[in-house]
């Protein structure tokens, strides 16, 4: 199984094969990451979607800075967010993460093949 790891505002990854990353100053010596301004997907695209509707949601993020939460959501094929499991981190940061995670609707997968490959993601936010 697939599992899409979603790091919050820095970077965006995908486990199980290639993954992209955004963080200013870091060139990632593994050749399964690449710059995501080099890696233009549909995927990719939505993944960029998911972060965007995440972000817009969470308000206070930067009072958090230096703390780390990860979480894991299913996600239904209209974008709701079926299920959040496996909570690790900060507590402060991980009820505010969930709370946005409750009030958050993603967008919808352009293709089933896209949904199949982000239905199950891993969020990792580190402010």
């Amino acid at each position: 199984m697939k599992k899409l790891l979603i790091s919050m505002l820095f970077t965006v990854s995908i486990q199980s094969g290639f993954a992209t990353e955004n963080t200013p100053g870091n060139k990632n010596t593994n050749n399964r990451h690449a710059d995501i301004s080099e890696k233009s997907s549909p995927l990719n695209s939505h993944v960029l979607k998911i972060r965007s509707a995440v972000q817009s949601k969470f308000y206070n993020y930067d009072e958090f800075s230096g703390r780390k939460c990860s979480i894991k959501i299913r996600i239904a094929k209209d974008g709701r967010i079926e299920s959040i499991s496996d909570i690790t981190g900060d507590p402060g940061l991980c009820d505010a993460v969930k709370k946005v995670m409750d009030n958050v609707t993603l967008p919808r997968p352009d293709s089933d093949d896209i949904w199949l490959q982000t239905n199950n993601v891993i969020l990792r936010f580190e402010p």
